[in-house]
């Protein structure tokens, strides 16, 4: 019921703004009509039955001519408010000058004027201010005759009179339940949409500074040069980056300066100063700028964007006048100015007949330390050594030699040899003569530049890419070799470091299948087979048999030693469990543990959990740890060694501790 009542009233005010007739206008004609017609009835009932039974038939009519007129006033509100007030208006003044003319008794009579006081507040409510100023203003003409104080003929004759026995009762009901009721609610509800729009506009306020606040922090921190200008380009607001490209202060922008006296171009609307333009700042600097203009809808103004072009022009003019450089800087290093990798695959090529006239040798080097330089120097000391290294190399090479940087840390050199000399001969005398140790420049800093080199002969058979990946090769060798030493790559060191390659592809991809184990017997002289080692075999179907030699160590090198350690040992068990389910007398079987294995975490683990799995006593596997010179923790290594021995395997160690 009461939900009915207030969507019938309209008593709850809309959140988002009203774009016709505001609600609470509405709402407060409503009141006053429904109220009114409502709260009036048993006045109007009475009145008109005390009037039949005195025979006064014409007061019931004049009673529904009002109620017909308040329920058209009614009928108009729910369309149109200003109609609706309309007929609420003058249904007040006619009720208030049917009791001024038509009651008999003065005194009564002159309260129906005091209807026609609530003409200028209604008038206001739904008008507005000249309504209610004209009300007032015929209000004065009723207050004449409260002065006169003299009673009004009945126009139409004493028979036409509504006065009653009751009428006093009467209109001073009327005037009570009309001024403390119909017109009170509706001023209630008239403020209470004042006071909601008061809560909505502080909140909206409350928004509007948060929003302002978010767009001055945009606005000052957009990374962008700022300017809002009014329509005849006077600056409004200027952000700190907008400020520092036009050299001036913020506060000075902002004093009402128009932006073209910054921008050197007068007599043009803020829309048609877009484009670039050179601007000379306060301090006499030249700024090239690009400004573009852009109209802000809600207020005309225009929001001015500033981009110094000034580094883009002079990147476009320094590439100019690099263009005829370009070739250069394809062919050099950027940091040491000597030629890179691509010169020196065209210098090759060029060499040609040379090679077949006067031999060649071509040569890489790295510095090894370069590395450590950085990290404890820095990049720039490093830097500065590459340069240093670099030109040091240049001054001890013959004229028609070639140097060039190849690499990070990788220099290449093509050098003629005499006839019959070696290349790894050329190689040391040119090592000899080279600086072991740098004094850089601007640093005051010594660096040792300890080298790795690695030579080939130049070959007539070859393209250059084949070459530098046979110096490359050398270098890779030189890793091994001792500082000073020289890397040559020959024939059969070539065609041993492919092998090298092809072993280690093969390792990374073996399987099982390729691997076997033989079982050689220990004896004494006599004759009596103590126990045997396990022997690791791998036959690959394209290399053939790989001697344990060559894959062990590689196996060591490249980090698969542990999975042919794990092959060995599943091995062994499941070989000494066949041996115990035929019958045969079990003697120990030794497994070897390279120096990686032994400082393996979990090797104790490893073997105990094969051992069992198998049903093995650990006293059938003897351990022998070989190369134990090569141990890098030898405190693990102990640890492991005395956990296997109180397991119960027996352990063979050669020069241990």
């Amino acid at each position: 019921m009461l939900k009915k009542l207030a969507r019938l009233f309209l008593l709850h005010e809309p959140e988002a703004p009203e774009l016709g007739e505001p609600v609470w206008r509405q709402s407060a004609l409503r009141i006053i009509l429904i109220s009114g017609i409502s709260l009036e009835f048993l006045v109007a009932a009475h009145s008109s039955w005390q009037a039949i039974g005195l025979g006064l038939f014409h007061i019931p009519v004049i009673v529904t001519g009002f109620y017909l007129l308040l329920a058209a006033a009614i009928y108009a509100a729910l369309r149109n408010v200003r109609l609706g007030a309309g007929f609420l208006l003058f249904t007040i003044y006619a009720a208030s000058l049917h009791i001024l003319f038509f009651v008999d008794v003065f005194e009564i009579a002159k309260l129906g004027i005091i209807f026609a006081y609530s003409a200028p507040l209604v008038a206001r409510l739904f008008f507005g201010t000249r309504s209610a100023v004209l009300m007032m203003l015929l209000n004065t003409l009723l207050f004449a005759v409260l002065l006169r104080n003299q009673p009004l003929l009945n126009p139409l004759g004493p028979q036409y009179s509504i006065t009653l026995p009751e009428s006093h009762a009467y209109i001073q009901t009327l005037v009570f339940l009309f001024f403390n009721l119909c017109v009170p609610l509706a001023v209630f509800r008239a403020l209470q949409a004042l006071e909601f729009r008061g809560v909505q506009l502080a909140v909206n306020n409350q928004r509007l500074s948060r929003s302002n606040s978010v767009f001055r922090d945009m606005f000052d921190h957009s990374g962008m040069a700022l300017l809002i200008c009014g329509r005849g380009g006077h600056i409004i607001k200027a952000n700190t980056q907008a400020a520092q490209l036009l050299g001036v202060a913020s506060e000075q922008l902002e004093e009402g300066q128009n932006m073209q006296r910054y921008l050197g171009i007068w007599g043009r609307k803020p829309e048609e100063l877009g484009g670039e333009r050179q601007v000379r700042r306060p301090d006499g600097q030249l700024r090239w700028v690009t400004v573009q203009p852009r109209r802000l809808e809600h207020d005309g103004n225009f929001l001015v964007i500033l981009r110094d072009d000034t580094p883009l022009r002079e990147a476009k003019l320094a590439l100019a006048r690099s263009a005829a450089n370009a070739s250069y800087l394809e062919l050099h290093d950027t940091l040491t100015g000597l030629p890179n990798r691509q010169y020196l695959r065209q210098r090759f090529e060029e060499l040609g007949p040379a090679v077949e006239e006067r031999p060649w040798a071509l040569l890489n080097l790295r510095l090894t330390n370069l590395r450590a330089v950085n990290d404890r120097l820095g990049p720039a000391i490093g830097d500065a050594l590459l340069r240093a290294y670099g030109q040091a190399l240049a001054e001890h090479l013959p004229a028609d030699a070639f140097l060039a940087r190849t690499a990070g840390v990788t220099f290449a050199l093509l050098l003629p040899l005499e006839p019959g000399e070696a290349p790894e001969a050329r190689a040391q005398l040119l090592l000899q003569q080279l600086p072991r140790e740098l004094a850089l420049p601007d640093s005051g800093l010594a660096v040792p530049v300890p080298v790795a080199v690695g030579v080939t002969a130049a070959r007539l058979d070859e393209g250059a890419d084949e070459a530098l990946q046979r110096v490359q090769t050398a270098l890779e060798l030189a890793r091994n070799l001792p500082e000073g030493s020289v890397a040559v790559l020959d024939q059969e060191m070539e065609q041993r470091h492919h092998r090298l390659l092809d072993l280690e592809l093969a390792l990374r991809e073996l399987d099982d299948s390729g691997l076997e184990l033989v079982y050689q017997p220990k004896c004494l002289a006599d004759g009596k087979v103590l126990g045997f080692e396990a022997l690791l075999r791998w036959q690959h179907p394209r290399l053939g048999a790989v001697s344990p030699a060559e894959f062990i160590p590689l196996a060591e090198r490249t980090g698969l030693m542990h999975r042919l350690t794990d092959f060995v040992l599943e091995q062994v068990c499941r070989q000494l469990q066949r041996w115990q389910g035929e019958g045969c007398r079990l003697l120990p079987v030794a497994i070897n543990l390279s120096a990686l294995d032994i400082v393996r975490p979990d090797i104790v683990h490893r073997l105990g959990e094969t051992l069992a799995r198998h049903h093995i006593p650990p006293a059938l596997v003897e351990i022998e740890i070989t190369e134990t010179g090569l141990i890098r923790d030898e405190r693990l290594a102990a640890e492991n060694a005395q956990a296997l021995r109180e397991r119960g395997f027996a352990l063979l160690i050669d020069d241990f501790g």
